[in-house]
């Protein structure tokens, strides 16, 4: 029996509310099968639509509905994106709950058109007779018309666009990322034997150590020095060196409209583990008062936007080996919503101390060979583990009407994609079937507007770590393998190592390396793969090739998932 209502909410906007028949027609994640499946819609409104099925179901991000309005009224198909899923029990019974969110256009001829029926039905009641059919429509119109025009202004500012148009790297390299770069092609290793800083106490021997740092040689005055950890030194280096190439004064712009979102996957363990020393050795003496800031995990933002003086977007971001992606993502959202016109987004990380490779090596994180050519194998079938590592990547993120009014030397992509999932399976493993990453991959896409089957390359996360690297393959498998020729898909760490939020970065840097120069660089110490994967990892040197778009993968502890697309052209 169809049951159902109609109404307005408190700002005037119609609501429909009962139980008629729905289908929701969808393409398989893991089978890439077209199902559908039948329920029963609660809720239309102009935040969307609420709908409960009899069984548990996983919906891609976008759906096919269509919905049987009373008086056995069926509108057309419509296009819908799933913003919200729950469980819950009603009168003892298991039902899956979505909630989607519909188009202006498609809400507005839903409820016009239901409106028109619905006081037809009803023009005996005499309620309905008291009302003023031609008027009350209208009215209704109206509102119908102010919602969609803010909706369309919201669109409108969503539809800025953000490209990078300034890089600051510190790598286990050295500093700038032009070594970076040329690094990568020449197949130089960045893992080398723990030098004095690190080594002493470790239980690992071997790390992606930033070698002969001098915080004071790139301009940073000795007293801040003293009060700064060195992952906050790497930060405001990398943000310095972001703005210079980008040709940015801070001096000449709103900086207001300026702001930084940082990254990190950890408090600055080598500080940490000094002012511990200093505290058991000299007990409460041995604490200095700017301990407890250069302690914090926020204290690398707030250090650079003290010292470059911007009063916009202030974020850090907690996600371990996710960050530094999140962190760019958010900062995607920031600059596509007309917040902030430019944001200095990164990460930056030292997990190099003894007690947090300590805690990698009780965590069974860490490679077993000692040998810093061979310890890192991400996707070979030999892998064993990860090799740890330190540095810090910034980058100037723009909006693209206001580099177009800058006119800075180079954009070097836009920032087209981004998706943040959860895989929802163990707090240290990912999911070996790859659901969670795979979801992540075909939303950035859906907001990238590009297909799977035109992706040209993919950078991996792949880190040497056997489970994970297994877990990423079967994400990417169920994304592309369906194209008639599968993207290549590499990794930078068996050369880099894996720097925690940062190493996602590090893979953006050879991303847009690769469409810069036409040369994606291979994947060092990945001899042979699994047998089950069936990817190109350009296991033999470099390859020179066109790459106009690029996926950027990211994963860590808690099942988090973090995807980011570019592309070359703005146009």
């Amino acid at each position: 029996m169809e049951r159902y209502e109609f109404s307005s909410d408190r700002r005037g906007f119609p609501r429909i509310v009962g139980t008629f028949p729905v289908e929701i027609k969808f393409r398989d994640v893991t089978s890439h099968k077209l199902l559908s499946c039948k329920g029963k819609t609660v809720n239309i409104s102009e935040d969307g639509m609420f709908v409960k099925v009899d069984s548990s179901i996983l919906l891609p991000p976008f759906v096919n509905i269509r919905v049987g309005l009373p008086p056995s009224y069926s509108p057309k198909q419509i296009r819908a994106r799933v913003v919200w899923s729950k469980p819950f029990l009603e009168e003892g019974k298991f039902y899956w709950g979505f909630r989607f969110l519909k188009l202006p256009y498609n809400l507005k001829a839903l409820l016009c058109k239901y409106l028109d029926n619905t006081l037809k039905i009803n023009r005996n009641s005499s309620e309905r007779r008291r009302i003023d059919r031609r008027a009350n429509i209208k009215e209704v119109m109206k509102q119908i018309s102010n919602a969609e025009a803010t909706l369309e202004k919201i669109e409108r500012v969503m539809q800025d666009r953000a490209v990078i148009t300034g890089i600051g790297a510190v790598t286990p390299y050295g500093v700038g990322k032009e070594v970076f770069w040329d690094a990568l092609i020449d197949k130089k290793i960045g893992i080398r034997r723990l030098g004095k800083l690190y080594g002493s106490h470790s239980v690992s021997k071997i790390a992606g150590e930033v070698k002969k740092f001098d915080p004071t040689h790139y301009g940073i005055p000795q007293d801040i020095v003293k009060q700064t950890s060195r992952a906050t030194q790497f930060a405001l280096i990398a943000a310095k060196l972001a703005l210079e190439d980008a040709k940015i004064n801070t001096e000449n712009e709103i900086r207001e409209k300026m702001g930084i979102i940082l990254g990190t996957a950890s408090f600055p363990s080598e500080t940490s583990e000094k002012v511990h020393r200093e505290f058991l050795c000299k007990g409460i003496k041995g604490i200095l008062s700017t301990d407890l800031l250069a302690l914090l995990p926020s204290s690398s933002t707030g250090w650079v936007a003290t010292l470059l003086g911007l009063k916009g977007k202030s974020e850090t971001v907690l996600g371990g080996c996710t960050g530094g992606i999140q962190a760019l993502g958010n900062a995607y959202h920031v600059v596509r919503r007309g917040e902030n016109n430019i944001v200095l987004a990164g990460a930056t990380d030292t997990p190099l101390s003894p007690f947090a490779l300590g805690l990698m090596y009780k965590a069974s994180l860490l490679a077993r060979s000692g040998n810093p050519s061979s310890a890192a194998r991400p996707f070979d079938s030999n892998r064993n583990g990860e090799v740890p590592a330190e540095g810090c990547t910034v980058v100037v993120l723009e909006s693209w009407k206001h580099a177009q009014r800058r006119k800075p030397p180079k954009i070097y992509c836009e920032i087209c994609g981004y998706s943040n999932t959860t895989d929802g399976w163990d707090v240290g493993d990912s999911d070996p079937s790859g659901v969670g990453l795979a979801r992540a991959i075909l939303q950035a896409l859906e907001m990238a507007k590009i297909s799977p089957k035109d992706v040209e390359l993919v950078v991996a996360h792949a880190s040497g770590f056997p489970k994970n690297d297994a877990a990423e393959i079967q994400a990417l498998k169920r994304i592309f393998i369906r194209n008639k020729k599968l993207p290549p898909v590499i990794s930078v760490k068996g050369l880099t190592g894996q720097p925690l939020s940062v190493g996602g970065l590090f893979q953006l840097l050879a991303a847009i390396f690769a469409m810069d120069s036409g040369i994606i660089p291979g994947t060092y110490n990945c001899d042979q793969p699994d047998s089950e994967d069936p990817f190109d990892h350009i296991i033999k040197g470099n390859r020179k090739v066109a790459v106009e778009n690029a996926v950027i993968n990211s994963y860590g502890y808690g099942g988090c998932n973090a995807v980011i697309v570019i592309k070359k052209r703005i146009g």
